[in-house]
């Protein structure tokens, strides 16, 4: 190791000065090139990933704030649609209701909810339960209904009828729901909102 370094020492000096101080401005010149960009780069990198952080948690916040909007708009449009006399009236003497007047309960809802949600289709079904668990599809279309299975579903309307008016939010995807055919079978994630209403 000490010989190596001897020789390296005797071959510089067997250069001439002009290349021994071509060698050393050089490196003189590069090293703080090199340590300022270093110092730079390191910088720079913290600047951007603090700014894509900054912009992220604003994203985030503004995601939340719109989310958060929403739930209150549905919030309060599930007190109101509780208190229309068509749901108060098919839930008190359902087992009056022929299946034309449930059509016509069905036409009277969606034509009330399409006004609210005509640029906002953030609701795509309504659907009422009996004490008796019989369901009512007041808002949207049935073929695409979400149909949870019979243990999930028993359990919403438990945890609604539990909250006695409370407003109810559960997240669900398809493992939720009982499907008719595989080939049906696709993939979607909703929001669920539950309340019980009352008299």
């Amino acid at each position: 190791m000490f010989a190596k370094q001897l020789v390296t020492v005797f071959s510089l000096r067997r250069t001439k000065i002009f290349n021994r101080l071509l060698i050393m401005f050089i490196f003189a010149s590069l090293l703080p090139i090199v340590i300022y960009g270093t110092l730079s780069y390191n910088k720079s990198s913290q600047v951007i990933q603090e700014g894509i952080s900054h912009s992220l948690e604003s994203l985030l916040i503004q995601i939340s704030s719109g989310i958060g909007e929403k739930i209150e708009k549905v919030r309060n449009d599930s007190i109101e649609i509780s208190y229309m006399d068509e749901i108060q009236d098919i839930l008190i003497h359902y087992d009056s209701y022929t299946d034309r007047m449930k059509n016509a309960t069905k036409e009277i809802i969606t034509a009330r909810m399409s006004t609210k949600y005509v640029f906002d289709n953030i609701v795509s079904e309504i659907t009422l339960y009996t004490l008796d668990g019989e369901a009512v599809n007041v808002y949207g279309n049935d073929a695409f209904r979400l149909n949870m299975t019979p243990e999930h579903l028993q359990q919403f309307i438990e945890e609604c009828r539990a909250a006695n008016g409370r407003f109810i939010l559960r997240a669900m995807n398809e493992n939720y729901e009982e499907r008719i055919a595989s080939g049906v079978n696709m993939k979607r994630e909703s929001i669920v909102l539950g309340k019980a209403i009352k008299k």
